[in-house]
């Protein structure tokens, strides 16, 4: 999340001199998009090297080189469509890069990921899985509660306006009073 927030902060457009402002604004966004895209495949990079088994692990550096230019062009997609006014055409394509470039980025991680196992080493301490998987469950079932609630509990307009209706009529007549 960090390299995002920095990714938009360098793409953000800023106030420039007459003439400049085309130039300076692709070279904010190759650079964003560099920040941006190093960012994730780091994220990826200490996920990967923080399994542990009985053996050693490493990674393979051309496979990661290739995540990283996965994740540096994902991020041209992303942060050009923060500030570009095209056809819905070209949007939609650059909206199916950005979408395939998560699953190529696990896929080519995945695949860099080298193990050796040796059963002469200690087996590694770690918690169960269910330490996890959990906590992870819990907030995914709350993430789809919660909004399903309130859309079920939450009148909406045409109810709101018969239930009006209906008081209206179920109220008695105001008599005038004398004087």
């Amino acid at each position: 999340m960090g390299a995002v927030l920095a990714g938009l902060f360098v793409n953000a457009p800023r106030k420039q001199g007459a003439g400049t402002a085309g130039d300076l604004a692709i070279v904010r966004l190759m650079a964003a998009s560099v920040v941006m895209g190093l960012g994730l495949t780091a994220g990826y990079y200490i996920a990967m090297m923080a399994i542990r088994i009985q053996g050693r692990t490493w990674m393979d550096g051309a496979l990661t080189s290739v995540t990283a230019v996965v994740a540096i062009v994902a991020s041209i997609g992303v942060l050009w469509m923060t500030t570009a006014d095209v056809s819905r055409q070209i949007r939609g394509a650059v909206v199916l890069v950005i979408a395939a470039s998560p699953v190529l980025m696990h896929v080519a991680m995945m695949a860099a990921l080298r193990v050796r196992v040796d059963p002469d080493t200690p087996t590694p301490d770690g918690g169960q899985v269910f330490v996890i998987l959990f906590p992870a469950f819990v907030g995914s079932m709350l993430v789809l509660i919660v909004p399903i609630v309130a859309l079920l509990m939450a009148t909406d307009r045409v109810t709101a306006e018969l239930e009006a209706e209906s008081s209206t009529w179920t109220r008695p007549p105001v008599e005038p009073q004398q004087q």
